[in-house]
């Protein structure tokens, strides 16, 4: 995907998802750090940073939603210049993580 490709579909995001909005997303990839997520939108990724993924202690990887599980999350930033969506966990009761 191309610069411009990349540009049309980051402001297609953003005309779809605000901050606060509560989305679904499907878990892609696991790193240290947090999760990937595919909200459906191509190459722009949701991510959650482990600060967001759990109330509880630290629990590593092996707290987070596992790959392929769908969960809820609500958008705290988009960012442009990483065309990179950043979420949290729903805190609705009964949210997947």
């Amino acid at each position: 995907m191309n610069f411009e490709e990349r540009q049309n579909l980051w402001e297609k995001v953003v005309l779809k998802y605000k901050v606060g909005q509560l989305v679904k997303a499907k878990v892609v990839r696991h790193e240290n750090f947090g999760v990937f997520l595919d909200i459906g939108e191509g190459l722009i990724p949701g991510y959650v940073d482990i600060l967001n993924i759990s109330d509880e202690e630290f629990r590593g990887r092996s707290g987070f939603p596992p790959i392929g599980q769908e969960v809820e999350g609500i958008v705290l930033i988009l960012r442009n210049y990483k065309a990179e969506i950043s979420l949290k966990k729903s805190h609705i009761e009964g949210a997947p993580f």
